[in-house]
């Protein structure tokens, strides 16, 4: 690992390096250096979910750099609020080993993550945080990013592929799902929501994270205040409605997502009202009357859309997403699409919610 280490341009000497995070797709290691001490995150990129690595880190490179020139222009200091790669020694952003793709980022100090949402305030933080990080790239262009996972969130093609599934899925599943195969059909209409928004111009095609749960944000370990944000490996051209509604399904739910008893789950609106409050905020100049016509509705939709690709894995065998149990992904299923019915009841809350902070 040192010999990977030693080709970037970092600070001090070597070390040690360890293990570090929860994450289920990139190795993550820290790396720590002395005279200076210094410290970094050094990590292995998984090819077998990201095929396009170049691309994905020529993404990254875009994004950070432009945040950090719009903080320079206003005499902020961007350390620690903007993830910040080490370069090689031959100045790109990532090196190429046998086993693959690694880079290196400077670590963020006294930072924090959290699985699971603390409470309202915490919430409302992350919303302004991702809210703040759509207000920075207002001004880029997103046709300049690659789009490293294709039709990401194109849920028309997502339905698609559902319904051609079944065409190869085990018999017996079918039988079993049979009703959950009903309930995604009976909401096909509803699925071209925000791609027709872009065919017709009422929605723009912004920057968009794509993977906006709280632990993606680094919070201050002292204080309710969020630091940086992290893993920007889907940072693609999308819509600003993928970002709330992404969040909106993870951290309003009542429930796990594979919550076996669906009573339990639910659409916590304190924590909606919290995430809401915050995302609007720094973007009220910004958003168009689509945008906030359809944040409920995006809650809506990328929780069908999930719910949706979790059945088909179940029909198909179970061969995309890791299972746990025999029926984890039929479970997962199940939750998400009663997530979905729970939105569609609260939809009227809120929007009412919605209106309050436009």
């Amino acid at each position: 690992m040192r010999t990977i280490i030693e080709r970037f341009l970092y600070e001090g000497s070597y070390v040690s390096h360890e293990k570090f995070g929860f994450g289920h797709i990139n190795e993550t290691y820290l790396v720590t250096c002395e005279k200076p001490f210094r410290q970094y995150i050094l990590q292995w990129i998984n090819p077998a979910v990201f095929k396009k690595i170049p691309e994905l880190m020529r993404n990254i490179e875009l994004v950070t750099e432009h945040i950090k020139r719009q903080y320079e222009k206003e005499g902020i200091a961007w350390k620690d609020k903007v993830l910040t790669y080490v370069p090689t020694l031959e100045g790109e952003s990532y090196i190429k080993e046998e086993r693959g793709y690694y880079r290196l980022y400077h670590f963020i100090e006294n930072s924090i993550s959290y699985e699971q949402v603390p409470d309202a305030r915490y919430l409302e933080l992350a919303g302004e945080a991702f809210g703040e990080f759509q207000h920075r790239l207002h001004s880029f262009d997103a046709t300049l990013l690659y789009e490293t996972i294709n039709d990401f969130h194109h849920t028309p093609k997502r339905y698609t592929h559902f319904v051609d599934s079944l065409n190869k899925a085990i018999p017996e599943r079918i039988v079993e799902a049979q009703s959950w195969i009903d309930f995604i059909h009976e909401r096909a209409p509803f699925m071209g929501l925000v791609i027709q928004g872009f065919e017709n111009k009422t929605i723009p095609l912004r920057v968009t994270h794509n993977d906006t749960k709280i632990n993606n944000i680094l919070f201050d370990k002292d204080e309710p205040k969020v630091k940086c944000l992290v893993d920007l490996d889907t940072v693609m051209p999308g819509s600003l409605l993928y970002d709330f509604g992404d969040a909106i399904r993870f951290g309003c739910s009542t429930a796990k997502e594979d919550e076996i008893d669906l009573s339990k789950i639910d659409v916590n609106l304190e924590y909606f009202d919290a995430f809401t409050r915050g995302f609007i905020k720094p973007l009220k100049k910004t958003m168009t009357e689509a945008e906030f016509k359809h944040l409920s509705d995006s809650a809506i939709l990328i929780t069908l859309e999930l719910g949706m690709r979790f059945l088909m894995d179940y029909l198909l065998g179970d061969h995309y997403f890791k299972i746990h149990r025999p029926k984890h992904n039929l479970e997962r299923a199940m939750s998400q699409l009663t997530l979905v019915k729970k939105f569609e009841e609260r939809k009227p809350e809120m929007d009412a919610i919605v209106r309050k902070y436009r």
